[in-house]
């Protein structure tokens, strides 16, 4: 569908992200708001890029790394010293990732931002997080009518800029391509609305 390319999901933050309508090229900052929404508010470094693509491979590297290190420093039979090697790396591996996440973290805002709402801020001009319910009210809209791409395209953009009359609009919009999803919806929020009123008549809220 053509709103793939001005509505993102992030491949780090796996948020989605729109897009300014005219930007020409916005890659630069759609990285840019992914990875503040995933705690970076810089580059991230190449180095932990690494370290994530090992993912749980990563606890492997450090049970191998502190079982040679008992074989060589625990002073006790070959099995206890295996024993301990292991223990060592189950331990480290979870306390090295996250002291290696920091450093990362550091390394990226030393290069970008000092805080990752700065780094929102900078794009907030070319590309801006959204939410959930906007992704799928794009989608189901445009499923029903993409004819209605650019208008539906303005409206997310000015929904993620926390306007509510665009995302008034915008919901009003998937109503109409989706009315049977809309009413179970509004079904649900009745049922929560009623139960809060018998609780709150209870005097239990």
């Amino acid at each position: 569908m053509a709103h793939e390319s001005w509505l993102v999901t992030g491949d780090r933050s796996k948020q989605p992200i729109v897009v300014a309508p005219g930007a020409a090229d916005a890659h630069g900052a759609v990285t840019q708001v992914d990875n503040a929404l995933g705690k970076f508010s810089g580059p991230v470094p190449a180095w932990f890029r690494v370290v994530e693509r090992l993912g749980y491979w990563w606890y492997g590297i450090c049970v191998v790394v502190g079982v040679v290190l008992g074989l060589l420093l625990v002073p006790a039979e070959t099995q206890w010293k295996i024993s301990w090697g292991f223990a060592l790396g189950f331990l480290a591996a979870p306390l090295s990732g996250a002291i290696l996440y920091r450093l990362a973290r550091l390394q990226a805002r030393a290069a970008g931002f000092p805080t990752t709402a700065k780094a929102l801020a900078d794009a907030k001009g070319t590309a801006r997080p959204t939410n959930g319910e906007v992704h799928k009210h794009v989608t189901t809209v445009l499923g029903a009518d993409p004819a209605l791409e650019s208008r539906v395209h303005r409206l997310a953009w000015r929904a993620a800029g926390d306007d509510g009359s665009a995302r008034k609009e915008l919901e009003g919009l998937w109503e109409k391509a989706d009315p049977e999803a809309a009413a179970a919806l509004a079904d649900k929020f009745a049922a929560i609305r009623a139960e809060n009123a018998r609780l709150e008549e209870q005097g239990k809220i």
